[in-house]
């Protein structure tokens, strides 16, 4: 996959710097878990959204007639894990990749694994592993694009939804560098109130 920088910009806006590190294990898992259901949410919403644009003819007629059914739970909760797996490996890019600090990396690792306590299937490494041989930025964020509108059941229709999607990946580093700010930057007490605010 991708190491260059993603979201170019995003980093000279928040520094992570190491005095932002977690000083302990229950800390930096605290941390993790805060991004990961928080970029979740994130992504979610933006499931939600797409489908009723696309039921709304907003996305023209293929599209709101491959939307015009009832997702279960599998294929909404599928998508939403793809995109929110794919937000937090760009969040590590959007810090650097290779370059970004090991705590981060390993920090966001957690945050993917915590995914999986939020939707358990897919299971976050199976959807990394699933794109592990595609290069270049745009390819990364299209093909799991692709992957989540087939999930969603879209079928011959999944190319053409998934360019929507791509962009809303490639577009939203300012939102990913913003929940990692408040990540490394707020009390647990504050990272908790603003999980069960989510619930």
């Amino acid at each position: 996959m991708e190491t260059a920088s993603a979201g170019e910009g995003s980093a000279e806006i928040f520094a992570v710097t190491p005095d932002l590190q977690p000083k302990s294990k229950e800390e930096e898992a605290e941390r993790a878990i805060y991004v990961a259901t928080v970029i979740s949410a994130g992504c979610a919403d933006f499931v939600q959204s797409f489908v009723i644009d696309c039921r709304a003819g907003e996305m023209g007629s293929e599209l709101q007639t491959a939307a015009n059914k009832r997702f279960s739970d599998q294929e909404f909760g599928g998508a939403v894990k793809e995109l929110s797996c794919i937000s937090i490996y760009l969040t590590v890019l959007d810090h650097g990749g290779e370059n970004a600090p090991d705590w981060l990396s390993k920090m966001l690792f957690i945050s993917l694994k915590a995914t999986d306590k939020i939707v358990p299937q897919p299971r976050a490494r199976e959807i990394m592993q699933a794109h592990e041989f595609v290069t270049g930025l745009e390819d990364i964020c299209l093909d799991a694009s692709v992957s989540a509108c087939r999930t969603l059941g879209f079928g011959d229709s999944a190319t053409h939804a998934a360019i929507l999607m791509q962009i809303f990946l490639l577009q939203n580093s300012p939102y990913r560098t913003d929940v990692l700010r408040y990540a490394l930057t707020q009390t647990l007490e504050a990272l908790t109130a603003h999980v069960a605010s989510l619930q």
